[in-house]
């Protein structure tokens, strides 16, 4: 039976502070012939339902409004096929995204159908960030890895761990001592300290997983510099960059009226169940 993917990106903002009704929603569906080869269908199209009814209005975000509920797949490159639209409208909830298209393999015209389930939700500020620091460190899609076992390399509580290490070090970091939180501090510092972190702590573990073997030939397999020389790279710029923005922003007062309620965004929060990344395809 051939095999498909789908792939479901969490959408990316300008503004952290989002409702429902605002969130970008991306899409990216691979259509595969018998033989595994990436194969362009006919007039691929796709369709959001929610309760079994399908969902009107769609708000494209290339293309305007679709008011059928159904919405056409953008070429992307051979058998690779996108689209991306607004919630707009759209309650928190639990909804499904259905694509399909036609495909000719020999004398058969099969009809690939392929799609997920995500959530519209309020998610907290590091589950944000966990996301955002799992694309940064191409890690959303385990099926990539080639030396790797396909799985993902760092846990959700590694990643977690090493964004509180990015923002306790952003708060001590001269030039003067912060206690900004999450929904505070520029997205870039945040997200790039935990890509510095979880680098580091790879290069340990690969450190402790060092082999070397010699018997006529001779093999020494050890990533930890890698990650290492890629994790201090990026800490120069970054405590600069921190600084930077300490000068520019001025200080809050400390005490009672420095404290600040923690509120959640409205976001996609992921395929269901376990934040699955690919879908395979299924043929009527």
């Amino acid at each position: 039976m051939p095999a498909s993917v789908f792939t479901w990106s969490g959408g990316v903002s300008n503004d952290r502070r989002m409702n429902a009704s605002d969130t970008l929603v991306p899409v990216r569906v691979g259509y595969h012939d018998p033989d595994g080869h990436l194969i362009d269908p006919s007039t691929p199209m796709g369709r959001i339902l929610r309760d079994g009814k399908v969902v009107q209005g769609i708000q494209l975000l290339a293309g305007g409004m679709t008011a059928a509920g159904t919405f056409p797949l953008s070429y992307v490159s051979t058998g690779v096929y996108s689209a991306a639209f607004m919630s707009t409208g759209m309650s928190p909830g639990l909804y499904k995204l259905e694509t399909w298209g036609d495909i000719v393999f020999g004398s058969q015209t099969l009809t690939l159908r392929i799609g997920g389930t995500f959530e519209l939700g309020e998610v907290s500020m590091i589950q944000y960030y966990i996301t955002r620091l799992r694309m940064r460190l191409m890690d959303e899609r385990p099926a990539l890895y080639q030396l790797d076992a396909p799985v993902y390399q760092w846990p959700l509580d590694t990643l977690a761990a090493c964004l509180m290490e990015a923002l306790s070090h952003i708060n001590n970091r001269g030039p003067r001592i912060t206690r900004e939180g999450f929904e505070t501090v520029p997205e870039d510092l945040i997200v790039t300290g935990g890509i510095i972190y979880a680098l580091e702590t790879r290069a340990r573990l690969e450190e402790a997983n060092h082999m070397a073997y010699a018997d006529g030939h001779s093999l020494d397999i050890n990533r930890a510099p890698m990650y290492m020389t890629m994790a201090q790279q990026l800490r120069n710029g970054w405590d600069l960059s921190i600084e930077s923005w300490k000068k520019a922003t001025p200080p809050k007062p400390i005490g009672m009226k420095a404290q600040q309620m923690p509120f959640r965004i409205f976001r996609i929060i992921g395929l269901l169940p376990n934040y699955q990344s690919y879908f395979e395809g299924v043929y009527a």
